[in-house]
């Protein structure tokens, strides 16, 4: 009785996990749920693990990624330096990116060293303070400390922090603007 357990029993089980796990992983779910929100994690620590290059990353990007998913492929793109991919992917996944994924990609334009572009796609979005930081950030990298004051005068209704008033007083000192920094306060 024991081997014709073991003979019929064991494969039972192994083609319910292997269906299990294929459900999970199967980048076309197309369904909402609770398998979905188990297969986002998988995916993120897939992309996490084994992208050595925004080439393999892409491999590995779902047809329908996730936020989570999404913003993975974009700490992808960043480490890679690659704005044109992470453009590619906010501009195929425009309606359904958070604030941190917009965030995100003007963080990866600054990484860059493209400011100009950073400050294009913070003023074609609804702006956040996650975006307006990046903006900021992207900015003062690049020594822009006038483009850095007129986003910070420009952005009044968001809430400022410290945080804010800091990267604008930074990009000022990097560009030797001490009297202007007076001024700032």
């Amino acid at each position: 009785i024991k081997s014709i357990m073991k003979r019929v029993i064991k494969p039972w089980i192994f083609l319910l996990l292997f269906s299990y796990t294929m459900s999970l992983l199967s980048p076309n779910m197309g369904k909402k749920g609770k398998q979905a929100s188990l297969k986002s994690p998988l995916v993120v620590r897939n992309i996490k693990k084994n992208s050595h290059s925004v080439s393999e990353m892409l491999k590995l990007l779902p047809l329908d990624p996730t936020n989570d998913v999404l913003i993975a492929a974009l700490h992808v793109c960043g480490q890679h330096k690659d704005l044109d991919v992470a453009l590619s992917l906010l501009k195929k996944h425009e309606n359904k990116a958070s604030e941190n994924v917009i965030a995100l990609v003007i963080s990866i334009a600054g990484k860059c060293g493209d400011y100009t572009k950073a400050i294009g796609l913070f003023r074609s979005r609804n702006p956040s303070i996650a975006s307006c930081h990046a903006c900021l950030a992207a900015c003062s990298k690049a020594g822009a400390w006038r483009e850095c004051l007129e986003i910070y005068y420009r952005v009044h209704d968001l809430q400022r922090t410290a945080l804010t008033a800091n990267i604008v007083l930074s990009a000022m000192a990097k560009a030797h603007r001490g009297w202007e920094a007076l001024d700032f306060f």
